[in-house]
C-alpha cells in the first residue's frame, strides 16, 4: 500500500474529516500537513476535493535548487574565463628582427605560472626592462609592456647588423681611462687601465684580415665639468592629493568612458586594465591625480643639493649598466646673482665609452 504525504487547507481538512484516514497530523499557518493511504486518496481525487502532494513541493523546490546552483555555477565559469583570458599571455610580439629575439623570448616565458591550457605572468615588466637593459647593454633601449594578452618588447639599437656588409669598429666617445670590457665580437685593442682618447678603437673588427662587425662594451672613468644653474625662485609641479577615478571602456579599440569630469586642468593619469573579453571588449579603470604649481624658494644649501640631485638624475637616464656609477661630484665653484646660484662641478664616473662606427 502506498502513502502519501497530503497538504491541505485547514478548513478543507475539517470538512471531510470523516472521510479521511490521517495519520502523522501536523497543523501550520492553516495547512494542515498528514499521511494517509490509497483509499483516502482515490476519494479525494473522486470528489475534486483540493489537495498538493508534500512530495511534489519538495520535487519543485529542489528543481529551483538545481536552477539556481546551474546559474550561480555559470556565472562563476563566465567570470572564471573572463578572469583568464584577462591576466593569460598569448604571445611575445617584436618591433623587428633582432639577434636577440630568441634570448629574451626563452627569458620571459621562463616567468610564467601554467594553469591548466594557459600562461600567466606576475613579474613587474619595469623592473624586467631595467634587468633586459642590464643585460643587453650592448642594445640602446630595451622595453616590455603588456597590452591584452600580448606582451610588448621593444628593441632599439642604432648598431643592429641589417647585413652580412656592415663592418666596422668600437671606438671611443670620449677621454677616459679603461676599467673594463666585454667583446661579443671583433678584437680588443685595448687593457685595464689604458688611457684613451676620444675616436680611438676600442674593440676592432678587422681580425686577421677578416672583416666582421665588432661588438661590446667597454667601461672608462671619466672627469667632466658641468654648470649647472638653479634659480632662486622656481614654479615646481605638484600633486594637490585631490583625485577621482572613471571607468573607460574600449570596444574593437573605439573608447568611451563613464564618470569622467574634466575637472583638472592639469593632471597625471593611471591605468589598469580590469576586464578583457578576448581583447574586443575591454574595461579600465582611470585614476587622473591633479597637479598644481607652486613657487619654491631655495637657499644656498637648497639649490647646491638639488643641483647634485640633477647631476644623478640626467645619469640615471642614460645609465645601461650596473657598473656605471658616479663616483664623485666636487664642487669647483659658484657664482649667485639676484635671481640665480651657479656651480661648476668636476665629476668622476664610471660610464660606457663605446660606439659603433662602419668601415
Amino acid at each position: 500500500m502506498n502513502i502519501y504525504n497530503i497538504v491541505m487547507k485547514k478548513n478543507t481538512f475539517f470538512k471531510y474529516s470523516n472521510n479521511i484516514v490521517a495519520k502523522s497530523v501536523r497543523i501550520d499557518d492553516g495547512q494542515v500537513y498528514f499521511k494517509t493511504d490509497n483509499i483516502t486518496k482515490k476519494f479525494l481525487d473522486d470528489n475534486k476535493i483540493s489537495y498538493k502532494l508534500e512530495d511534489s513541493l519538495k520535487s519543485k523546490a529542489s528543481k529551483k535548487i538545481c536552477t539556481n546552483l546551474v546559474l550561480i555555477l555559470g556565472a562563476v565559469i563566465f567570470i572564471l574565463v573572463v578572469y583568464i583570458n584577462t591576466f593569460r599571455i598569448s604571445r611575445i610580439s617584436f618591433n623587428g628582427n633582432y639577434l636577440i629575439n630568441k634570448e629574451i623570448e626563452a627569458l620571459i616565458s621562463s616567468k610564467y605560472k601554467h594553469f591548466l591550457f594557459w600562461d600567466f605572468i606576475s613579474e613587474d615588466l619595469e623592473e624586467m626592462s631595467k634587468d633586459l637593459r642590464m643585460k643587453y647593454s650592448e642594445y640602446e633601449w630595451i622595453s616590455t609592456y603588456k597590452d591584452g594578452t600580448t606582451i610588448y618588447v621593444i628593441i632599439n639599437d642604432n648598431n643592429e647588423v641589417s647585413n652580412s656588409t656592415n663592418y666596422g669598429d668600437i671606438v671611443a666617445t670620449k677621454d677616459a681611462i679603461i676599467r673594463s670590457y666585454k667583446v661579443y665580437n671583433g678584437k680588443s685593442m685595448v687593457k685595464e687601465n689604458q688611457y684613451v682618447k676620444k675616436g680611438d678603437v676600442l674593440i676592432s673588427g678587422n681580425t686577421n684580415d677578416v672583416l666582421t662587425e665588432a661588438r661590446g662594451v667597454v667601461l672608462g672613468t671619466t672627469f667632466i665639468e658641468k654648470t649647472i644653474t638653479i634659480d632662486k625662485e622656481d614654479i615646481i609641479s605638484k600633486e594637490s592629493g585631490l583625485s577621482y577615478k572613471y571607468t573607460l571602456f574600449s570596444l574593437f579599440k573605439n573608447n568611451f568612458s563613464i564618470g569622467k569630469k574634466n575637472k583638472y586642468e592639469s593632471y597625471t593619469t593611471s591605468k589598469r586594465l580590469i576586464f578583457n573579453f578576448f581583447d574586443i571588449f575591454k574595461i579600465y579603470k582611470i585614476e587622473e591625480k591633479e597637479i598644481c604649481d607652486i613657487i619654491k624658494s631655495y637657499s644656498f644649501e637648497e639649490a647646491l643639493n638639488l643641483a647634485k640631485e640633477n647631476i644623478y638624475f640626467d645619469f640615471s637616464l642614460t645609465k645601461r649598466l650596473d657598473e656605471e656609477e658616479i663616483q664623485k661630484v666636487e664642487l669647483l665653484r659658484h657664482d649667485e646673482t639676484d635671481t640665480a646660484y651657479s656651480f661648476r662641478f668636476l665629476i668622476k664616473q664610471v660610464e660606457s665609452i663605446g660606439e659603433f662606427q662602419k668601415y
